[in-house]
């Protein structure tokens, strides 16, 4: 194992040698899982600051769709690569002003993080979770849509 430096979220990226013999960078789940961390804290803002009844049930809504699969994600995972330090998860901030555009922000750097995942077995797990949850974001993009 050797670390290379992690520029944008002060994490260093470590690579490690799978028991299937292939290398794989152990933080890109890491850092997907602190982006989710931050989009959550940003839900909590829109949820708090909503003039819209409507907007606010949805939100809360929508929070437990995403901590369950940030939930889900984390526990695949430990379970090929073993236990996160307890201080690991640290949220990156989302700059996003309303919900569809929180949505949108999400389902890129969600599309961004399926792009990345290696294509063996050991990761079908969070392959499947990961498609599932692109099909939340669109179901939860249609119903923000009719909140307006």
């Amino acid at each position: 194992m050797f670390d290379i430096p992690e520029i944008n979220t002060g994490f260093k990226k470590e690579i490690h040698k799978t028991s299937i013999g292939s290398e794989e960078p152990f933080c890109d789940v890491i850092h997907f899982l602190c982006r989710i961390e931050g989009f959550k804290t940003k839900i909590k803002n829109l949820h708090w600051a909503s003039k819209d009844l409507n907007i606010h049930v949805k939100l809360d809504d929508f929070m437990s769709v995403l901590s369950e699969y940030q939930d889900s994600v984390a526990e695949d995972y430990m379970g090929m690569q073993g236990t996160m330090q307890p201080n690991v998860l640290c949220g990156i901030e989302d700059k996003s002003l309303d919900a569809l555009t929180m949505l949108q922000a999400l389902k890129e750097a969600t599309l961004s993080f399926y792009s990345t995942l290696p294509d063996q077995p050991c990761y079908k797990g969070i392959v499947s979770e990961t498609e599932a949850f692109m099909h939340e974001l669109n179901k939860y993009k249609y119903l923000f849509t009719l909140c307006k």
